[in-house]
Formats: C-alpha cells, sequence, structure tokens
C-alpha cells in the first residue's frame, strides 16, 4: 500500500524525492513505531516539516477517525496550525478508482475533510499554505504603535513650546494698519491742499504788492514739516 502512495506522490502530486520521508523515525520517537506517520513531507531546500502522510487499509469510519486523530495530533507536535495532516485510505477490493484509494486531509477533533487525486496538494501549494499560517502577525506591530506614539506625543510637547500666535490678535492687528495709513492720506491731502492755497496767496500778494506773502525760509520750513508728518 505504502508503495502505491509513494508512487502517486512523485507521479500524479510531483514531489521530488527529496521532499518524502519515508523513515519518519529521524523526527517521531521509536517507542510510537505504531503511530509514527507513513510519510512526512517536507520543503526539500530548508527541510521545515509540511505535511505527515498516514497509510490505512480498508478500515472503517472508527478507524479512519483514529488515524486522522493521531494524524493531527502528530502535525501539531511538529509546528502547531502549519504542518497539514492527510489519511491516505486504499482497499484493493473496490469497485472503482475512487473506493480503491481516498484521500483525506485531517481537521481538528479528528475531523476528515474529504480530497480527491487532483486536489491533493502539492509541494509549492504547501509551501503558501506553510507561510501563510506563519506570517499571521499583525500588521502593526504594538511596539511600533507604541514608539509612534511616542514620537507624536513627542511632536505635540515641541509644538507647545513654540511662541503661540492668537487669530484673535493678529486679525486685531491689520485694522490699526489700515486706519493709520488712511489717516495719513487724509492729513497729507488737507496739507497738499494748504501749500496749495498758500502759494496762490503767495502768486496773488505778489501781483498785488509786489511782494511774496511767504519768504523762501518759510516755505522751506512749511515743506520740511509736512514731509516729516508724511513720513513719520
Amino acid at each position: 500500500m505504502e508503495e502505491v502512495v509513494y508512487q502517486f506522490l512523485l507521479q500524479s502530486v510531483g514531489y521530488p524525492r527529496a521532499a518524502i520521508v519515508s523513515d519518519t523515525s529521524v523526527v517521531f520517537s521509536v517507542s510510537d513505531a505504531g503511530d509514527r506517520p507513513t510519510y512526512l513531507i517536507v520543503d526539500p531546500k530548508t527541510a521545515t516539516p509540511l505535511a505527515v502522510i498516514y497509510v490505512v487499509g480498508a478500515v472503517d469510519a472508527a478507524g479512519l477517525y483514529a488515524a486522522s486523530t493521531t494524524a493531527d495530533i502528530h502535525a501539531k507536535s511538529l509546528r502547531p496550525n502549519v504542518v497539514q495532516g492527510f489519511v491516505v485510505r486504499i482497499d484493493f477490493k473496490g469497485n472503482t478508482d475512487n473506493e480503491k484509494i481516498q484521500f483525506y486531509q485531517s481537521k481538528d477533533k479528528g475531523e476528515l475533510y474529504p480530497l480527491t487525486a487532483t486536489t491533493f496538494p502539492d509541494l509549492d501549494s504547501l509551501r503558501v499554505a506553510s507561510l501563510l499560517h506563519s506570517n499571521k502577525t499583525p500588521a502593526v506591530p504594538l511596539g511600533a504603535a507604541q514608539s509612534g506614539a511616542a514620537v507624536n506625543a513627542s511632536v505635540a510637547e515641541d509644538a507647545n513650546e513654540l511662541p503661540q500666535f492668537d487669530d484673535s490678535d493678529y486679525d486685531g492687528i491689520r485694522p490699526d494698519k489700515k486706519t493709520k495709513t488712511k489717516g495719513k492720506k487724509r492729513t497729507g491731502f488737507w496739507l497738499g491742499l494748504l501749500l496749495v492755497l498758500l502759494a496762490i496767496a503767495d502768486a496773488v500778494s505778489l501781483r498785488v504788492t509786489g511782494e511774496p506773502l511767504l519768504q523762501l525760509t518759510h516755505v522751506l520750513l512749511i515743506t520740511g514739516a509736512v514731509l516729516a508728518f508724511l513720513m513719520g
């Protein structure tokens, strides 16, 4: 029976010879010879256990249950939830190929999941399943999350140490500037108008009396005072 399954694994499923360990005593205790798996499937590159296979004869439902339970126990003893357990039942007296050889995957508590010759997992399928189960870790480790929180807290503390500006204070500054600017424009307008009027009066005085109303010194002083006010 074992030879039939061995050839099936090699030819039909495509396992390399190095992936099929027939002498399972290298892994399992000799004292458990009666319960040792028939075959151990490993990754030939890393020798990582991937599956255990039990080959049984034409046993009844109770015999299948016992084989499945044993397969599950040994699979978990190697790598819990990573190594898979399989049971192959052979009955040469079966009328059809499906009756002669039957494939099952063992689940928790001896539960059996039926397979076929085409759905029996190959080596790559076992590798992928092993990686999926082995990589079940949080997307963001707790330590990294805590470090990130610490960094954010540090940034917040640094931000609190920076000068704080109140928007209301800032908004209150702008109207004062506008008011001062408008006030200067209005004052400049009236001073300019005053200078124009003084210039007209000076011209009239010069035409009527022959003497200017303002002396050159007065004009310079007035002009300087206006410019100083506007630039202040």
